[in-house]
């Protein structure tokens, strides 16, 4: 009777083995055809890359502090190592906005209403869009100074 028991036991565990090992096989040729389908030349559909940006796309740099930065009398050098107008390095360079920051109660007198104003003039006669964003407070976001 023993040996009856091993002899089912046996074939029951190859068949679960060999139903496993089916599995497998069939699951590998059907990944396998999925690939090759998905490498044919013909089923790839990509678009060509457009010649220019489009002008809509934002290219932006913050040079809020530019002005205070301006006094030192920096040099500033394009790609071709020759010393150029910074805000001309920009433009070349394919910004076409500007970020600013707007204090309302400027600290070290730096990026307040008159600066600003001057300075988004200067921009957008360059033809630099300005994205301004105002900031009201050094500390109002600085837990150390809030009141509660």
């Amino acid at each position: 009777m023993a040996g009856l028991t091993t002899a089912i036991f046996l074939k029951t565990h190859r068949m679960k083995i060999s139903g496993i090992w089916e599995l497998w096989k069939t699951a590998g040729l059907i990944l396998l055809i999925v690939l090759c389908e998905a490498c044919h030349k013909e089923n790839r559909k990509t678009k060509p890359l457009p010649e220019e940006t489009p002008t809509r796309f934002i290219s932006a740099a913050d040079i809020s502090f530019f002005p205070e930065i301006e006094q030192t009398h920096p040099v500033f050098y394009n790609l071709n190592n020759q010393p150029q107008d910074f805000l001309r390095i920009l433009k070349d360079s394919g910004i076409n906005t500007i970020r600013l920051r707007l204090w309302v109660s400027p600290a070290s007198g730096h990026s307040g209403f008159e600066e600003v104003r001057q300075f988004s003039a200067q921009l957008q006669d360059l033809g630099f869009q300005i994205w301004l964003t105002v900031h009201y407070s050094d500390t109002w976001a600085d837990p150390a100074h809030q009141k509660t």
